[in-house]
């Protein structure tokens, strides 16, 4: 889907949905994970009316599975994408995320409080 702020596509692919259902350490609630998938189309709304990021971290981060008992460390880049959408009008945090030098993807969606 096109992001005019980024001038590009961002990808919808599986990482970001299974993001959706388990963190880094355990599988999610089903209410948390109905929750996100709810917020959903609200993010992708989001991500294609968007004019301004409103958070940015750029970590150093582990990804990809131990390579002879290492980790694989990579620049990961989030950005944040805070708005009041929908009917009911609630504030809501759409996160994209670029690993390395890779495409930028949707990562997650959450009410922003």
């Amino acid at each position: 889907m096109w992001c005019p702020h980024f001038k590009t596509q961002v990808v919808l692919n599986s990482d970001g949905f299974h993001h959706l259902q388990f963190s880094t350490r355990r599988e999610r609630n089903k209410r948390e994970q109905l929750l996100k998938f709810r917020l959903l189309p609200l993010a992708l709304h989001i991500i294609r009316q968007l004019g301004t990021v409103q958070e940015y971290p750029k970590l150093l981060t582990p990804v990809g599975k131990a390579r002879h008992g290492f980790i694989p460390m990579k620049d990961v880049e989030y950005w944040g994408l805070v708005a009041i959408v929908g009917q009911r009008q609630i504030k809501v945090r759409a996160v994209l995320r670029r690993v390395g030098t890779g495409n930028i993807t949707f990562w997650s969606v959450m009410p922003y409080s």
